[in-house]
């Protein structure tokens, strides 16, 4: 039997709607959607590792290091920050490199 108020109404709906079984279907193929394109993106990532894999190096770089010093400070050794709770010195290690390659190889395709 339909009432006047369309809240009443509303409610109504609503409770059949969640009591029917009808939320556990939208949240099942919800569900599997979300695994399949999972699935997909994992396939399409495989795939393009595939592809990179058996292709041999072109370019040879030349690494160096021109310059490697220690600096001694207050802080975190990660970011330089102070640390509120500690006043030790900490040493940094900085290591500045040189890297020189071809790539002109690279973007003709060949």
């Amino acid at each position: 039997m339909k009432s006047s108020n369309p809240l009443e109404n509303m409610q109504k709906a609503l409770d059949d709607f969640l009591t029917s079984g009808s939320l556990k279907a939208v949240l099942q193929r919800g569900n599997n959607i979300f695994s399949f394109s999972t699935k997909v993106l994992a396939a399409c990532a495989f795939m393009c590792f595939l592809s990179t894999t058996f292709i041999t190096n072109q370019v040879s770089p030349i690494i160096g290091t021109s310059k490697a010093y220690v600096v001694r400070g207050q802080g975190s050794g990660l970011t330089g920050d102070r640390d509120y709770y500690d006043n030790k010195e900490n040493d940094q290690g900085f290591i500045n490199f040189d890297l020189k390659a071809d790539l002109s190889p690279c973007s003709t395709g060949t």
